[in-house]
């Protein structure tokens, strides 16, 4: 049996981006439906491949078995490519967009999905489904599709970086989402005044960086599961934040 897994909020990464980017559309229509489809396919293809690579010299039959599945579970992500395209008619967005998906894949294929620098292609791959579910479902890319991409993916990466500062107890790791998050906020501020941003965007940002004034570096958590669910509730109240504020500059 192919077993997804769960670990890492990254099934509710996606589905939090994925909503996001229908939300921010406000249009009722199938185009999101197949670019959650096409997600839930590519992990489900990307297991199976797993599986195929472990079990490739030791139960050949098998693997060729799930190889045929790996190729039949391609067939919808590619579906899902071709309608981004006829519906924007924007190549180097689409690309752009759906790019760090495909090389996620084939890192999560290769196992080597815990590495740092796999880790920030994962959040950079994952809250793409903002924008790819934003333009399927209006037909374009636009500033939109940036604030989404940009503002999810930032808090994401940052949120990460301050899990682990907790459990490695890096103060220099602290220091950046300090400093970053503040940056953010006053960045999201100036550009309210000029009318290119919401400053409610910013607020899970403002959330992010005053939390991380309250972390202590010299005790690790004690209960590593309770903290990743409350990063994901922290995560759900950014997201909400970031929905309202691109809804207050429609």
């Amino acid at each position: 049996m192919i077993k997804v897994p769960k670990e890492d909020g990254a099934w509710w990464m996606a589905l939090t981006c994925w909503l996001c980017g229908w939300g921010s559309a406000v249009v009722l229509t199938w185009e999101p439906l197949v670019v959650g489809g096409s997600f839930v396919s590519l992990m489900v293809t990307v297991q199976t491949l797993r599986a195929c690579r472990r079990s490739w010299r030791i139960e050949p039959g098998r693997a060729g078995r799930l190889l045929a599945m790996a190729c039949m579970g391609v067939l919808l992500p590619i579906a899902t490519f071709s309608l981004l395209i006829v519906r924007t008619n924007d190549l180097p967005w689409t690309l752009a967009a759906t790019v760090p998906s495909i090389l996620y894949g084939v890192v999560l294929v290769l196992g080597k999905e815990r590495r740092p620098w796999a880790r920030l292609l994962g959040v950079v791959s994952l809250t793409s489904i903002s924008a790819v579910t934003y333009a399927c479902a209006v037909g374009r890319f636009d500033t939109i599709s940036t604030i989404l991409w940009s503002a999810l993916g930032l808090y994401f990466l940052l949120g990460s970086i301050l899990v682990m500062a907790r459990f490695r107890r890096s103060r220099g790791a602290l220091l950046f989402v300090r400093v970053s998050s503040l940056a953010v906020v006053a960045g999201t501020i100036v550009c309210s005044f000029h009318g290119l941003l919401h400053w409610v965007i910013g607020g899970g940002f403002l959330l992010l960086g005053a939390r991380s004034f309250l972390v202590d570096t010299e005790t690790r958590p004690a209960d590593p599961k309770k903290l990743g669910n409350r990063e994901l509730a922290y995560a759900s109240i950014s997201a909400a934040l970031v929905l309202a504020g691109i809804w207050m500059i429609r």
